[in-house]
């Protein structure tokens, strides 16, 4: 079974690419991916990134990408949720964030957490940005 690795907010599959490289099968998860064709790169090594269509504020997608996955040899995870509700970069904007939502840093945090729980759930080491 070949290996795998997965990427959770991943539109450019830029941090896949030395995986895929070096012969994983890579899938970059993201909204923006689109929902009905299959987009993947193909690699000297054998290696693949697939670009696969998630929305990944939805706690069911995390589900589905757990049942897909689980036992299916994933060797390594990682993350780049939106990030601006708790950065600096974002920090001009929370005050009209938290008008529309008191709650929105907590949801971002949440985001996180999520991604983490699905990758120990894989057993597999990770890293969220």
């Amino acid at each position: 079974m070949r290996q795998k690795v997965i990427s959770l907010y991943d539109y450019t599959g830029e941090a896949l690419k030395p995986w895929a490289e070096a012969g994983y099968i890579c899938y970059a998860f993201d909204i923006q991916h689109p929902k009905d064709r299959e987009v993947k790169d193909n690699f000297d090594s054998g290696g693949i990134i697939r670009y696969v269509h998630a929305d990944l504020h939805d706690f069911d997608t995390h589900r589905n990408i757990f049942n897909i996955f689980n036992g299916r040899n994933v060797v390594f995870g990682m993350a780049f949720p939106v990030c601006t509700d708790m950065a600096v970069s974002g920090a001009a904007h929370f005050a009209k964030k938290a008008e529309a939502d008191p709650l929105f840093q907590q949801r971002a945090a949440q985001h996180a957490i999520d991604c983490a729980d699905l990758f120990d759930d894989l057993g597999c080491p990770y890293f969220i940005e």
